[in-house]
Order: structure tokens, then sequence, then C-alpha cells
């Protein structure tokens, strides 16, 4: 296959394939943190400042679910990791 074909059919499959978007290494790092805290309590430090503590439901690379938030119990909040600035966990000690 001579070089010209070669680029035009990896123009071709670029066209063609999904590229999923990477996930900026801070982004990656809040994932992989929430992903080890699924079931525990946790509190988040969204951009804004706001801090919102609850049990972490669920998380994906889009989103992560909080629920039974402090003070309010009977809410849950879904939550975008590209705004969450940091992870504020409680360490145990023994």
């Amino acid at each position: 296959m001579s070089a010209r074909r070669a680029v035009a059919a990896l123009v071709l499959l670029a066209g063609v394939l999904p590229i999923a978007p990477a996930l900026a290494d801070g982004e990656e790092a809040i994932v992989a943190t929430l992903l080890e805290l699924k079931g525990k309590r946790a509190t988040l430090r969204l951009e804004s400042g706001q801090e919102i503590s609850g049990i972490v439901a669920s998380v994906d690379e889009d989103s992560v679910r909080l629920t039974e938030l402090s003070g309010m119990e009977y809410f849950d909040a879904v939550v975008r990791t590209e705004r969450v600035e940091a992870v504020v966990l409680r360490r145990v000690t023994r």
C-alpha cells in the first residue's frame, strides 16, 4: 500500500471511528477517588467554592450522584465531575 493510500485510509477511518473525549489529569484523579469512595461519605468542593456532602452512590466519567446530603437527608444530588475541584474525606486513624 502506498503512503498516499495509507494516509487516505487513515483520514477515512478518523471520520468514521468515534473518538472518546479524554479526561483531564485532575478530573481523572477525582473520578478514580470517587470510585474508591462509592458507598462512603465524602465532601465535594466545587469550582464555585460551595461544598456539598453526602454518600457517593454512583460515579461515571461525567457525573457523581450523592445521596443523604448533609443537612438535607431526604435529597440527592448529581454533580458534573468537571465542576469538582477537590474531594474531602474523613481520614480514619487507629
